[in-house]
């Protein structure tokens, strides 16, 4: 895949691993396959991706790597347990990995984005606006800190989040600094 993107489109500035996983099951519901997926799909994507897209940006001494992770890495959902401990595991790998990809003038950060209008959060509220709305509102037993301007991100959201990374390296670069394992939560609501 890195190998296609480089030959039809030239080096990879910036990554973004943006692939999640979802599956909503109780911690007694969980079996071993889904928490496999989730762990391969949430965070050895990111690992291999990063792996592979890295050593060219170490040949050039530059390149910003961006994960997603999700506000699930840091606040207990318990009917989400796989994907809460991959997010979790995606925000540490950020945070080692800028760390040993510092020397090379390449910077790792997350965005750790909350609810937003996906196919996954389609799956967890199964069309029920009642759901949705106690989502929002902080009712579900699940998402109790609610959303704090009372809106579902969308994923353009998401993608204005990235950007600001882009702009922010940017400004900063004009001083010979960059930013780097910074987890940027981002329930915009």
């Amino acid at each position: 895949m890195v190998s296609k993107v480089e030959r039809d489109f030239g080096d990879i500035d910036i990554l973004v691993n943006n692939a999640g996983l979802f599956s909503p099951k109780s911690f007694f519901e969980l079996d071993e396959s889904t928490w496999d997926k989730t762990f391969s799909v949430n965070l050895k994507g990111m690992f291999l991706c990063t792996q592979r897209v890295s050593q060219s940006m170490i040949k050039r001494r530059s390149g910003r790597i961006i994960n997603l992770a999700s506000v699930a890495a840091l606040v207990p959902f318990p009917h989400y347990i796989h994907y809460c401990a991959s997010k979790a595991g995606a925000i540490q790998f950020t945070r080692v990995l800028a760390i040993i990809l510092a020397p090379y003038g390449i910077t790792v950060n997350a965005v750790a984005p909350g609810s937003t209008e996906t196919a996954m959060l389609e799956q967890m509220v199964r069309g029920d606006p009642e759901r949705l709305k106690s989502i929002i509102q902080g009712k579900s037993e699940q998402f109790l800190p609610g959303i704090p301007l009372g809106r579902v991100a969308k994923p353009q959201d998401q993608s204005s989040m990235i950007l600001f990374w882009h702009r922010m390296r940017r400004l900063i670069s004009r001083d010979k600094r960059s930013m780097s394992m910074v987890v940027s939560l981002f329930e915009l609501g």
